[in-house]
Parts: C-alpha cells; sequence; structure tokens
C-alpha cells in the first residue's frame, strides 16, 4: 500500500489509516492511506491535530461547517453580565455549561431547586441528593419539573486564539501531506519530519501577507493548501490558508532542483465542495524566505480578512436567531 512517509514503516491492512490533508474537524475532506501508517497518525491526531483543530473550533462551529464525519461540538460562550458560562449548538440552541442546584433548609423542611440540562441530568441530581435526603420522591419531583427556556439579555464573548509550536507543525504537516499525495520525495522533505514530530524548535512556518491575494475567489471562505516548486529559484514551498483568513508559509525545501510544480486542495467550509484553482505565481524566492521567518502577522490585513468572515457568521446567524438559550428543566422540590 504504501510507506510511512514519518518512520518509514510499511503500510499494512494491519496498520494503515485515513490521513487527512486538512482535518474533517476544520471541514477537510481529502485523505488517503498511503501517507501515515496507524501509530504516526494516532500520534499526530491526539496533539497538533488536535490543537488546531481546538483553536479553529469557535470559527468551525461560527459557520457550521461541514465534516464528513462527526457533529460539530458546542461552542463555550461567556455572558459578560453574570460571567456565566453557556454552550451552544450550531442550531443556535444552547444550554448551561453545568447544572445548578441549590439547597436551603428551613428548620425541618429542605427545599431544592434544581436546574438541570436535561431529564436524565435531572434524575441523576435527584437520586444523588435522595442518599442525602431519603425522603425524596424521585419520581415525583420529575413530574412535577417544569421545562423552561429563555434568551439571555447579555452579549456573549468567545475567545479565538490562533498560533504556537504545536499549531505550527500542524500546518507544516498538512504542506508535506499534499506534496507527498501528489507524488513528492521524500528525500526532499525528510528535514521537516523532526519538527512535525516535535524532535526539533527550528520552525519552516510563517504567517503570510498581502501578497497573498487573489489566490482564491472572493465570494468563498475556503481552506487551501497550494505546493509550488522552481527548480530555477532553488525553491519548493507551499501557502496553507484556513477560513480564508489565517495565512501561512511553509518553507518546504530551499534547496530545490526539481521541475516546476503546482499542486493545490482548496474546500469550500460551508458547503463542503472542492474548489478547483488555477496555477498561479509564486513568490520570489526573498520574499517567500522572508515571510517564512514572519511571527508578526500584519494586524490591519488579518481584521480585515476577519472582519469578511465575521459578515458570513453575522448572516448565518441572522438566520437562526429565534434560537432560545438557555434550555433546561427547572425541578424545585420540597423534602419534610
Amino acid at each position: 500500500m504504501g510507506t510511512c512517509y514519518v518512520c518509514e514503516s510499511q503500510i499494512t491492512g494491519e496498520n494503515y489509516s485515513r490521513e487527512h490533508v486538512i482535518a474533517n474537524a476544520i471541514g477537510g475532506r481529502l485523505r488517503s492511506d498511503k501517507l501515515l501508517c496507524h501509530s504516526c497518525n494516532c500520534e499526530f491526531g491526539e496533539r497538533i491535530d488536535a490543537e488546531l483543530c481546538r483553536q479553529l473550533h469557535p470559527l468551525s462551529h461560527l459557520l457550521d461547517v461541514s465534516r464528513q464525519r462527526g457533529e460539530t461540538p458546542p461552542l463555550r460562550f461567556e455572558l459578560l453580565d453574570t460571567g456565566e458560562t453557556v454552550l451552544v449548538e450550531t442550531d443556535g440552541v444552547g444550554h448551561r455549561a453545568r447544572p445548578h442546584v441549590e439547597v436551603t433548609e428551613e428548620g425541618e423542611e429542605v427545599f431544592l431547586n434544581i436546574q438541570a440540562r436535561s431529564r436524565e441530568e435531572a434524575r441523576k441530581l435527584l437520586n444523588g441528593l435522595k442518599r442525602r435526603y431519603p425522603q425524596l420522591d424521585v419520581e415525583a419531583a420529575l413530574t412535577a419539573a417544569v421545562e423552561e427556556s429563555h434568551r439571555p439579555d447579555s452579549l456573549a464573548r468567545v475567545r479565538i486564539s490562533f498560533g504556537g509550536a504545536e499549531v505550527a507543525r500542524a500546518v507544516c504537516k498538512s504542506a508535506v501531506n499534499l506534496y507527498m499525495l501528489r507524488g513528492g520525495s521524500r528525500e526532499i522533505i525528510q528535514h521537516l519530519i523532526p519538527f512535525i514530530r516535535g524532535m526539533a524548535d527550528e520552525s519552516y512556518v510563517g504567517y503570510a501577507d498581502a501578497a497573498l491575494e487573489n489566490r482564491t475567489p472572493d465570494d468563498l471562505i475556503c481552506h487551501r493548501v497550494t505546493i509550488f516548486g522552481d527548480g530555477a529559484a532553488g525553491l519548493l514551498y507551499a501557502e496553507v490558508e484556513y477560513f480564508s483568513c489565517l495565512r501561512l508559509i511553509v518553507l518546504l525545501c530551499d534547496r530545490y532542483e526539481g521541475p516546476r510544480c503546482f499542486a493545490s486542495y482548496c474546500i469550500d467550509c460551508i458547503s463542503g465542495t472542492e474548489v478547483e484553482l488555477t496555477a498561479s505565481d509564486p513568490l520570489a524566492r526573498d520574499e517567500a524566505l522572508r515571510q517564512v521567518g514572519n511571527f508578526n502577522p500584519d494586524l490591519d490585513d488579518l481584521d480585515a480578512r476577519i472582519g469578511r468572515v465575521m459578515e458570513r457568521i453575522e448572516a448565518r446567524q441572522r438566520v437562526i436567531c429565534d434560537s432560545q438559550t438557555p434550555p433546561g428543566d427547572g425541578l424545585q422540590g420540597r423534602v419534610r
């Protein structure tokens, strides 16, 4: 079936895995069982890919990206007036991050106020309280439960961050994945493997600047990995883009002697359809190398690109604005 480009073990029917060029959790579809063995895939998936997807989860959730498998997890919001944390699903329906249990004892009477996120959770809480208050009638309390929902008046805040060594390694791996999938040579990128595995600190990834405009259609929000090779310039590099706003450069080889090459994978984050891109001109060698060492993105340019994504998010939120957040069972019980 092939050879794992990381550990060089033979890929067989027992140890094969399907490696995505861009992680499925953020909408990637292109995958191959000829890139990584199961062990290496799991190692990266649990560490660097997980960190990349964690940081990009707010955008994945707010845009409700199309995934091949699994549901997009809820997004954690903080209500600014109370500090309460709520979890919101992609359809706009939310619930408290944790249940609320309030116990008030007045003489021989005990009042319980339980706000649970589901009837099953309410039952578990009541069964736990019954150990302390044996006279509690769990079934009667559940029968008396009232389902309530409301929309908070408070503004909500969600935190988005991007960067760090693990993310840089994941970005580099995506570039190498596409290069190898399109018939690249392990010998040319083998120096990157210690970096991807976390065994070397030298970074081959940097933030791209406005020089990468007009690579994709303006009306799309997409992920993209593009490989450029120019033997005359001695350069092989990749451009990696997430949600049409986070753009990075990956230096694959600065002593490249192979033929001129172009390979690209682009996917519409919303529809999940692959987008065919026409070949574009690579950056000049000096320009590409300058950006590889760029760890401080142009904030004005980044703000403008994120602004375009937020317009799409706001348009989607208007569609689901009738959702109610957070619902839950409100239970009140009295124990004598």
